[in-house]
């Protein structure tokens, strides 16, 4: 039976031509589009200087000092200087006398470092709890051109070798503002601390779009800087915090030909993105209609299936399997069209971008599939709720805008591991960045874990209708 299902499901979904347009025909077309558009703005601008200004703010070089200073400590001799204080005491107190060497580290100093337990409790002590013997003249010295982001941004570089980005001199923000409003600059770059950049622009081009890639590339690169920072255990693997930065920062490949944003540099790549995930969640329109229509509620063919002998979960899970089978063959080819016709580089192992887009039309059907079994509204209402979950979340992922997803990031982060959009995004963005590594795994895991929990909740709503309580 599940055979016989299944064929029948498969040859029902070739049939559907408005299944066929919106799956197969529409994202085709939307693809040649985004390609003819954004390839040529982004072909013609990729190689031009962008002018910006940078403030770099008192508190950002004054965090990097502490930072330098704490992770010298273990270089420089206050632990020599600690034992010997303790040996003098101890001798000191055998003969009973007093002890006559101060101690190397003062009460102020000692306290800091107690309350040292991660990163956030390091950026609140002050440089100034640090002994001038103990801090060296370099750390001492360190400038605004010192900072891990400056070194970036003064070094980053297109594949030709040209510098993306152009410091022009700003003695305050009055004066970055006044020159972003005539026109001189594209940006306004604000350094406040390590990890706290910001960027301001008035408009939205090719050159606004690569700085936001470069501060976000950075940002994400310091988040696993910090991550290591605080685990004692991966910590320990480094001869200082500079050594963590040097991996960190170098493996982002900012001056290899590989771009500032992974394996691809293009922007515009992330509505490629979307186009995929777009793909996998119109999928879910296709569950929705096969699981509605075995509803006794909902059809005809609902009341038989109902009243007949056949094990409904059984047939349910075989069209869910023809459907998905389905949604593979339209989303491989979508993809080969998009990655060999229209040469976009989604970015990473080739093997692993097949794989990828398999593993998240799963989620699209598993979506359909619960939608379907939740409640007893009509056809038309469950479809308008899936389309505001698809085109919604292709919004809120940035499909019309891309900076929207970073937007959603910062203000409300929950909901982009919800939004099945967003999820399917970041699988791909993770490996064009990263490649094949913890963070992709934890992308794939978000994946695995919605396409579970929507396909247990379909089952178990599933099991809860009968005929008679219709």
């Amino acid at each position: 039976m599940f055979g016989q299902v299944l064929l029948m499901q498969f040859k029902q979904g070739l049939r559907n031509k408005q299944y066929m347009f919106w799956t197969v025909f529409f994202p085709i077309a939307l693809g040649t589009l985004f390609s003819f558009a954004f390839k040529s703005i982004y072909n013609n601008e990729q190689t031009q200087v962008i002018p910006v200004a940078v403030i770099v703010e008192d508190s950002a070089i004054e965090e990097y000092k502490v930072m330098e200073a704490f992770s010298g400590l273990g270089e420089s001799s206050l632990e020599d200087d600690v034992a010997a204080y303790q040996e003098t005491m101890a001798v000191a107190a055998a003969k009973g006398e007093e002890c006559d060497m101060d101690n190397p580290i003062s009460d102020e100093l000692s306290e800091a470092l107690d309350s040292v337990e991660s990163f956030d409790d390091l950026r609140k002590i002050s440089f100034d709890v640090f002994p001038e013997k103990y801090v060296s003249d370099e750390v001492s010295n360190i400038t605004e051109d010192d900072l891990p982001f400056i070194e970036v941004i003064n070094t980053v570089t297109y594949e030709d070798g040209t510098h993306i980005i152009d410091r022009k001199e700003a003695g305050n923000m009055e004066e970055a503002e006044q020159l972003l409003k005539d026109g001189e600059i594209k940006g306004i770059i604000v350094v406040s601390s390590l990890t706290d950049i910001s960027l301001k622009v008035y408009d939205n081009g090719t050159s606004e779009s690569i700085l936001t890639s470069i501060i976000s590339t950075y940002k994400r690169q310091m988040d696993m800087v910090i991550a290591v920072m605080n685990d004692e255990e991966l910590s320990a693997e480094y001869d200082n915090m500079d050594s963590i930065l040097d991996e960190k920062l170098s493996n982002v490949d900012f001056v290899e030909a590989s771009g500032i944003a992974g394996e691809n540099k293009d922007p515009f790549v992330a509505y490629f993105y979307n186009l995929i995930a777009m793909i996998c969640l119109m999928g879910s329109m296709s569950a929705l209609s096969a699981i509605v229509h075995n509803q006794a509620n909902q059809s005809t063919e609902g009341m038989r299936i109902d009243v007949s002998p056949v094990n409904k979960t059984v047939y349910e899970l075989a069209q869910y399997v023809a459907i998905t089978i389905m949604q593979l063959i339209i989303l491989m080819a979508a993809l080969t069209y998009y990655m060999y016709v229209l040469k976009i580089r989604y970015g990473g192992d080739v093997g692993m971008i097949y794989l990828t887009a398999a593993a998240s039309s799963f989620l699209g059907t598993s979506l359909g599939f619960m939608v379907g079994h939740i409640g007893t509204a009509k056809e038309d209402f469950k479809s308008m709720i899936l389309l505001v979950i698809t085109v919604g979340g292709g919004f809120m992922s940035g499909l019309m805008y891309p900076d929207m997803k970073a937007i959603i990031e910062e203000k409300f982060p929950l909901f982009n591991r919800i939004n099945p959009s967003a999820v399917l995004t970041d699988a791909f963005l993770t490996l064009n960045l990263y490649g094949v590594g913890t963070r992709y795994y934890r992308t794939m895991a978000y994946v695995g874990i919605l396409t579970v929990v929507f396909m247990a909740v379909g089952l178990i709503f599933s099991r809860r209708k009968q005929y008679a309580s219709l």
